[in-house]
């Protein structure tokens, strides 16, 4: 469950 949020996050950030 945390990988997940993890991973999305890091995406939001790069994409950012």
């Amino acid at each position: 469950m945390d990988m997940r949020v993890e991973y999305m996050k890091s995406k939001k950030v790069l994409t950012m």
